[in-house]
């Protein structure tokens, strides 16, 4: 058992015990004692950091306020943690559901990219991570039975009043801090769960869409629990959830425990005593009002732009969470059509302020947002996947591109309000595919019109009115009979095969040489053109024919 995995459950244990039937319980009804429990709680987190040499308070430090140094992997490293965790799974596996899951599909359970979860969740730790593995699918299995042990889960797994819970907002994703770790933000006051599975269902499936994303499992998360005005805890916490969190295989770097009620801060009193002091000093108590609590996250790199209300407010805000959810439903092809139905669309709230983690549309413009220019990087990186890929392919990098915008950075597809209104107003999710499609597009036609210019002969006069000049926005009188051409054979075009497709595109293109015309390929950084080669303006024709037929689709 992981030293993390112990320490929840140790905790959890003590959580049951308090359980109150003695409505005089000090912990649940604050006494005149309650100051003193607090500065117990201050107490044991000094004396936890005092415990430490330098050097380890120094790097627990580092971590909580997010400015310790990025993993970096090395392969020989990582294959020597893989085999001293199979030795240790050999060793513990039997009569686990585990092994009974490696006997359902084995392809699943030995995959490398799943054992690599549970080793970068427990920093390398090879028998931590296996017995977190154990723990891992003894959870799976209570949850959702035998039959779902060996696979993913998905939306469809979940039945409605599991949705019902994971709609609530009590569990959200908001963003990311400045040391970029994803932030998991917890409204107790907002649970709705009919049962304790329901929530835990929820629980389970939100956290492991965190762990998709390799960049999370190698960064970890930082949790943050919001007891706040009317965000207070409801009823004492189940230790089946703080099992649950144990099992799941993403490291936490910190924990911050937010309250405006000195008697939930002495409830910490019980988990601080049933940490280890190498937990202990990555846990974080506030205690104050919503100002004062948002103004020391900030301390830890924890944007107050990013918490999840109105502005200056406890006023908590559910558009971002519904566009979350909203998004894993529409990714499932919307298999629960009643609660995708009854989400309200977020492009129907007014929003008046912009994060850095937008990603913006605004009538054409270049935006230069931190979130566009992320994710106009990202999409560079990505062409070769691409352009390369099945349609199928395609639709995976498009999606997770949008998950990593919204789920992990905090982020929101964002178009400009029409009229006077300064406002913007949020992206469905297949607006948002249809825009980061674009994004593709236009790249992959800017790097054949680079090589266009590469490829191209320089002209040294200006061109002819017959010309037929691409990448200019005035059209000459020959781009204009090209787009004649285009049109008159259109309809016939669509009904032909490959091959009777090229060989009109070459006639297109021989006609209007045979009349002296030239197609040529305006260069913006000089303002000159070159003469292209006719293979590529056969490439261009194809790409006009294309293009019209979209159009004719869309009108």
């Amino acid at each position: 058992m992981s030293t993390l995995d112990k320490q929840f459950r140790d905790s959890s244990c003590l959580c049951s015990n308090t359980t109150a039937r003695n409505p005089t319980n000090s912990f649940l009804f604050p006494q005149k004692g309650d100051q003193k429990g607090k500065e117990e709680v201050d107490t044991l987190l000094s004396e936890a950091l005092n415990g430490l040499t330098f050097e380890e308070r120094q790097m627990h430090q580092e971590v909580v306020h997010g400015v310790e140094d990025k993993i970096a992997e090395e392969e020989i490293f990582i294959k020597t943690r893989l085999k001293e965790l199979d030795e240790t799974l050999l060793l513990i596996k039997a009569g686990s559901n585990y092994q009974a899951a490696k006997t359902m599909n084995r392809e699943y359970v030995t995959a490398r990219s799943l054992r690599l979860m549970f080793l970068r969740a427990n920093r390398y730790d090879s028998k931590a991570a296996a017995h977190q593995m154990l723990s891992f699918f003894d959870a799976k299995q209570r949850l959702f039975g035998m039959d779902k042990l060996a696979k993913d889960i998905t939306v469809e797994d979940l039945d409605d009043d599991d949705l019902e819970c994971l709609r609530s907002g009590f569990l959200q994703l908001a963003g990311r801090d400045s040391a970029d770790r994803q932030v998991m933000f917890e409204l107790p006051g907002l649970r709705v769960a009919k049962t304790l599975l329901n929530e835990l269902r929820a629980r389970y499936y939100i956290m492991m869409s965190v762990v998709e994303s390799e960049r999370n499992q190698l960064r970890g998360h930082i949790g943050v629990c919001w007891t706040i005005g009317e965000y207070r805890e409801k009823q004492i916490g189940h230790p089946e959830n703080i099992e649950l969190v144990a099992a799941i295989p993403i490291h936490c770097s910190a924990v911050h425990f937010c309250t405006d009620e000195i008697g939930k801060y002495v409830i910490c009193k019980m988990l601080v005593k049933a940490m280890s002091n190498q937990f202990r000093v990555r846990f974080t108590p506030h205690f104050g009002s919503h100002l004062e609590c948002s103004y020391r996250l900030c301390t830890y790199g924890i944007a107050t732009a990013m918490l999840p209300f109105t502005s200056g407010t406890n006023q908590v805000i559910l558009d971002y969470h519904n566009n979350w959810v909203l998004s894993r439903l529409a990714k499932q092809d919307k298999s629960k059509p009643a609660l995708f139905r009854s989400l309200p669309p977020p492009l129907r709230v007014p929003i008046t302020e912009t994060r850095d983690a937008d990603v913006l549309f605004n009538s054409g413009e270049k935006s230069c947002n931190a979130g566009n220019e992320r994710l106009r990087a990202l999409v560079k990186s990505l062409i070769p996947q691409y352009t390369s890929g099945t349609n199928d392919k395609k639709k995976v990098i498009v999606d997770g591109l949008i998950d990593d915008v919204i789920g992990n950075e905090g982020g929101r597809f964002l178009k400009k309000q029409n009229g006077p209104s300064d406002g913007w107003e949020e992206l469905r999710p297949e607006q948002s595919r249809a825009k980061v499609t674009q994004m593709f597009r236009n790249l992959k036609r800017q790097s054949s019109t680079r090589k266009s210019i590469t490829d191209g002969i320089p002209i040294s006069d200006e061109p002819h009115p017959d010309d037929v000049v691409f990448g200019n926005l005035q059209r000459s009188r020959g781009s204009e009979f090209l787009q004649q051409l285009i049109t008159d054979r259109s309809k016939v075009y669509d009904t032909l095969d490959r091959g009777m497709k090229i060989k009109v595109v070459e006639e297109i293109a021989r006609r209007i040489k045979d009349k002296g015309v030239r197609f040529l390929q305006a260069i913006p950084e000089s303002g000159g053109w070159v003469e292209v080669s006719n293979d590529d303006a056969c490439k261009r024709i194809s790409k006009y024919f294309r293009n019209k037929r979209r159009s004719i689709k869309r009108g």
